[in-house]
């Protein structure tokens, strides 16, 4: 558990996303054969912290069960996900979600959740496109004035939004 927690805080991609200020309560979970779980909304606290964002790492290889799928609600319709062993995916711990009924073989999943320096998802998605267009442009262009003025702004929102 606690090597799984150290290597999603240092996932480039997830520490852009979340600015993890804590990741707890995290656990391993099996569900057998007609097992799942209905829609729900992820409790906002544990009395282990906030949860601004819930993971799920997918554990075994997805041909192994049939069902399970994490379902998370959108605006319009529900996404089904079912990834590969070893594929993670971050969500708002605020989105309705369940997990269909597994109808064969055994899902193997490991849970937890994301307490954010950034308490707003909306707060959170700004930082994180000002952070990749920064990057982006950085890895392109190379340093630049106007780049360190980007770089500046995006710190200090950071501040302001924590």
């Amino acid at each position: 558990i606690d090597l799984i927690s150290s290597k999603l805080r240092h996932l480039p991609l997830i520490k852009s996303f979340a600015l993890t200020k804590k990741i707890h309560s995290v656990m391993l979970s099996r569900s057998d054969v007609g097992d799942g779980y209905g829609w729900h909304v992820d409790n906002p606290f544990s009395k282990h912290g906030r949860r601004d964002l819930s993971f799920t790492l997918f554990l075994n290889d997805p041909t192994s069960y049939d069902g399970g799928e994490l379902s998370i609600q959108g605006v319009q319709e529900a996404v089904n996900i079912k990834l590969p062993a070893g594929h993670v995916i971050v969500y708002p711990s605020s989105s309705l979600h369940c997990v269909h009924q597994v109808q064969r073989g055994s899902r193997l999943v490991c849970v937890g959740w994301i307490e954010s320096y950034v308490r707003a998802f909306e707060d959170r998605l700004l930082l994180f496109h000002l952070d990749a267009a920064a990057k982006g442009l950085l890895a392109r262009h190379g340093r630049s004035d106007e780049l360190d003025l980007i770089f500046q702004a995006y710190a200090n929102a950071v501040r302001r939004f924590s």
